[in-house]
């Protein structure tokens, strides 16, 4: 029957890797990050369509005076990985 339709298999990724611990924060009008990351670095914030609203080289706070209130994906790109988190602005 179905118990040889399928085969899962688990793997070591090659390749930039998904965190998805804590990295930003919303506060004041401003996405501020917790730590600066190591080397450079691009902050994209999608609204839940999958559609980039901001994108920025990373400085330590991105403004979002251009967001309607609702909730954000913020995709922070490094050479080293890429973290995915979401944000509520208020």
């Amino acid at each position: 029957g179905y118990a040889t339709r399928f085969r899962l298999a688990f793997a070591p990724m090659d390749g930039p890797s998904t965190s998805l611990e804590t990295f930003a924060y919303w506060a004041d009008g401003e996405i501020r990050l917790i730590a600066e990351p190591q080397g450079a670095a691009t902050l994209q914030v999608l609204d839940l369509t999958g559609r980039m609203v901001v994108c920025s080289d990373v400085a330590r706070n991105v403004s979002t005076a251009n967001l309607t209130p609702g909730v954000y994906v913020l995709r922070l790109v490094t050479d080293a990985d890429v973290r995915v988190q979401k944000i509520v602005v208020k």
